[in-house]
Order: structure tokens, then C-alpha cells, then sequence
């Protein structure tokens, strides 16, 4: 039998220093990745009117449902660490949590009785109690390795937190977008409608004075009902906007209306908002920057050295325990105190503890291939939403002169009718570019403001507002 036990010893032995050897070899081509350098509000009378958009992104970052959840999320991993505290080893950073105390006491009495006669007797027993204290002195290690996870579990909780407010920002200033967009489009629908009607009084005028036909009036009038489509299809897109920013802000219908929140504007059409600033950073530029300061990479490297901490306690779970007890216990009328070492070392569990090690290796190996994958990701994402910026800056320039452009030839068009030098043909379809390259303008614009707005959550940079007008060119 101590040969058996003897040679099971040896065989686990020899297989954890294998999977100590491989994990440590893994674990140092971890390491080169693993630095970092780098309440709801009330349901009745929100009223948010005359806010900038800076007091709407704060507004939501404190009301939306998933900023509490990652705020509880930090919470969370903060208690598992305390928790892993609580078994901390004497010789540990917190020594003095991890002592287990207890008491117990106990009385006993006995009912018999002799033939089944109805006399009992009762014997009372002898009154008992007991205080014990067990400390945990060493574990190798275990405790500090899962510490170690535990904080960059931590980490992990805040970044997401970080990178989930930064998303928030983003659904907030794209719907505040949204919903500028949409009014500028309602007043070109608006605008389109007004020239159709002008066209359709001059068409009947003509007609009545000889100078055109009917045919022209029947086109007026289809005109005239196509442009009053448009204008309640805008109508829906500004109340489907409106509806958006007041989700975004974490608001229900019932909460707010879109007037407590971002009143219309008369002037939508010819003066639009300036939220942010032109930015002319390159893509590489920026992923040098974001690869150490972005949220998303910053909880994958997190994350990535919680698995290798990880690795540190499956390797320590293979060594032994060293803990010492005392206890005082008394029996009437005698008192007994007791004290003591031990020293726990389980020998074969089933490769159990040496599977786990190489559970931990692959987690630790995954966190690692994740934590490349998101760089790549990041890289691609920057060099996307340059392009995007760059190309919605050209077709914001293009369209203002388009705009420019539309307008003069609207008001020839217009001229060149009025004498009869135009047909009906020529005027529709400026009336028709004109009203295009104004909704052209207007959606470049804001196009470029959000390509601005989106390298905020991907560099991790705190928002810089520059909030102002910049007038619709050519109007």
C-alpha cells in the first residue's frame, strides 16, 4: 500500500512540473501583450429645453438603464474580490481577514421510562461548549494570484463602464443629429411644396391669359401632390427622429415630449448646428493613440492579465495548504485546550487540478488572440471612420456649391418662365435639383459631424464640444 501511494505521488509529481513547464512557457509569450501603456429619472415633467448637447450626454449618462447595469457590474467585481479577501492567508496584504472563529454550545437531556409505565425520568446530560479559531498561513501563492484576477477583473468592469458611456455619447449625438437632420429636411420639403404651389398659381395664370396650356396645370398639380407626399413623409421621419433622441436619453414618451427637449427651430433650414470641430488626425495617428487608450482595448488587456493571474492559481491549487488551529472546549466540569499544525496535500485527484491548469492556459491563450483581434479591429474601425470623415467633408463642400449652383438656376429658371422663354419641364426640374442639393446640404453636414462625434468612442477621448451655428450656404 506505501508503494502505491508512493508511486502516485511520483506520477503526479512529474505531470504537474510538465503542465508547470508549459504553462510558464505560454504564459511569458503572454506578457508581451499584457502591458498597458496606455438612476432612472422621474416619470413626469423632464424638462430639458435650452440644454446643450454636453448637459444631454451627462443627462443620459446618469439615467440610461445600462449605465446602472455597468456601474453594478464594477460593484460586482469589486465584492468578488473582497470575497477573495476573506480567505486571504496570514501571510498575505490582508492578514487579518481570513481567521475563522467559532463557538458552539450544547445541552443535553434524556426521557425513559422502565415496562412502559407512565413514570418517566429524565436524566439530563452534561452541559458542553467550544471555541475554535482556524488560520490559514500559507497557500503558495493561491490567494495573491486570485487577488491579482479579481483587481483586473476590476479593471475589466470599469473600462466597460467607460466604453459603455462612450457609447451612450454616441446614441445621443447621433440622435440629436437625427433629429436636426430631419427638421432641416421638413422645412426643404416645406420649401419644395411652397415652389410647386407658386408654379401651380403662375401655370393657372398663364393658362388664363393664353399663355400656356392646360397640360401645364395638370402637371402643376402633380407636382404640387408629389412635393405634399414628401412633406408628410419628413413629417414622420422628424416625430420617428424625435422619438429616437428621447429613447437615447434614456426617456419615455409618457417622461417628456420632444418640445422639453429640442424645441424646432424656424430657422433649421438655413442655419445648422455645430457640435464639434473639424479634426484633421491621420488613421495611424490615431490607432497609435487608441491602441493604448481605447476602452475596448484597455478591457481586453485587462482581461488578459486576469488570465494569466489565473493561470497562477490553478498552478498554486496544486500545492499544499499550511494552517493552524487552537480550540478551547469545556465539559462540565472539566476545560481542554487544544492546538495545532497541519499540513494538506492532496496527491491524485484525477489530473483534476493539472486539467484545470491547462483550462486556465487556453483561457489565458484566447484572452491573448482576443486581445490582437481587437487591435486589428480598432485599426480597421479608425481607418473606416477617416475615410468616412474625409469623404463627408468633400461632400459637404461639393453639395454647398451644388446648393449654389441649384439656387441660381432655380431663380433663372423662375425668370425665363415668367416671360416664356421656359417650359414647364425646365422649371420642374429646378425646382427638383434645387430641392435635392439643399437636402444633399444638409445631410453632408451632419454626415461630417458624426464622423466627428464617432472618434471620440474609438480613441477613448473625452468629448471636446464646439457648439455653435454655421449657416446653409447659398440661402
Amino acid at each position: 500500500m506505501k508503494a502505491l501511494i508512493l508511486i502516485s505521488a511520483v506520477i503526479a509529481f512529474l505531470a504537474g512540473c510538465s503542465t508547470v513547464k508549459n504553462a510558464r512557457e505560454k504564459q511569458a509569450e503572454a506578457k508581451n501583450l499584457s502591458s498597458d501603456n496606455g438612476g432612472r429619472a422621474e416619470k413626469v415633467n423632464v424638462d430639458l429645453s435650452g440644454c446643450a448637447v454636453r448637459a444631454l450626454v451627462e443627462f443620459a449618462l446618469t439615467n440610461r438603464p445600462v449605465m446602472v447595469s455597468s456601474r453594478l457590474e464594477v460593484e460586482n467585481a469589486r465584492l468578488a474580490l473582497k470575497r477573495i479577501k476573506s480567505s486571504a492567508p496570514l501571510a498575505s496584504d490582508s492578514p487579518w481577514t481570513s481567521p475563522t472563529l467559532g463557538f458552539s454550545a450544547s445541552q443535553d437531556a434524556r426521557n425513559s421510562d422502565q415496562d412502559f409505565s407512565d413514570a418517566f425520568r429524565t436524566e439530563k446530560g452534561d452541559f458542553s461548549s467550544a471555541l475554535s479559531l482556524d488560520i490559514l498561513l500559507w497557500d503558495f501563492g493561491r490567494y495573491s494570484a486570485s487577488a491579482a484576477a479579481a483587481k483586473e477583473r476590476i479593471i475589466s468592469a470599469e473600462m466597460e463602464l467607460v466604453k459603455a458611456g462612450h457609447e451612450v455619447f454616441r446614441e445621443v449625438v447621433d440622435a440629436y443629429f437625427a433629429t436636426l437632420e430631419a427638421d432641416a429636411l421638413y422645412e426643404v420639403a416645406l420649401t419644395n411644396e411652397a415652389e410647386c404651389a407658386l408654379h401651380l398659381d403662375r401655370a393657372i395664370r398663364r393658362v388664363e391669359e393664353g399663355e400656356a396650356k392646360e397640360l401645364d396645370v395638370l402637371k402643376a398639380r402633380l407636382d404640387l401632390s408629389i412635393a405634399r407626399e414628401s412633406v408628410c413623409a419628413a413629417s414622420n421621419n422628424v416625430a420617428t427622429a424625435a422619438a429616437g433622441l428621447i429613447r437615447s436619453l434614456g426617456l419615455e414618451a409618457a417622461m417628456t415630449s420632444r418640445d422639453k427637449i429640442l424645441p424646432r427651430k424656424s430657422s433649421a433650414l438655413y442655419e445648422m448646428n455645430r457640435v464639434f470641430a473639424e479634426t484633421d488626425a491621420s488613421a495611424e495617428t490615431l490607432f497609435m493613440y487608441a491602441r493604448t487608450n481605447a476602452p475596448a482595448m484597455r478591457v481586453s488587456r485587462a482581461e488578459l492579465r486576469a488570465a494569466i493571474s489565473a493561470v497562477d492559481a490553478e498552478i498554486a491549487n496544486l500545492y499544499p495548504e499550511i494552517s493552524a488551529s487552537a480550540s478551547l472546549s469545556w465539559v462540565d466540569p472539566v476545560w481542554t485546550f487544544r492546538w495545532g499544525a497541519s499540513f494538506v496535500q492532496s496527491l491524485f485527484q484525477g489530473m483534476r487540478k493539472t486539467t484545470a491548469v491547462d483550462e486556465a492556459v487556453v483561457a489565458m491563450r484566447k484572452a491573448e488572440a482576443n486581445t490582437i483581434a481587437a487591435e486589428h479591429a480598432l485599426a480597421l474601425e479608425i481607418s473606416l471612420q477617416c475615410a468616412a470623415r474625409d469623404n463627408a467633408r468633400e461632400a459637404n463642400k461639393r453639395a454647398r456649391q451644388s446648393l449654389k449652383e441649384a439656387k441660381e438656376n432655380l431663380a433663372l429658371s423662375r425668370s425665363r418662365y415668367e416671360i416664356g422663354e421656359a417650359d414647364r419641364v425646365d422649371f420642374s426640374e429646378a425646382v427638383s435639383a434645387y430641392s435635392d442639393a439643399l437636402g444633399a446640404c444638409v445631410s453632408a453636414y451632419y454626415a461630417s459631424q458624426r464622423a466627428e462625434a464617432a472618434f471620440f468612442p474609438l480613441t477613448g477621448n473625452y468629448p471636446v464640444y464646439d457648439e455653435g451655428s454655421v449657416p446653409t450656404e447659398g440661402n
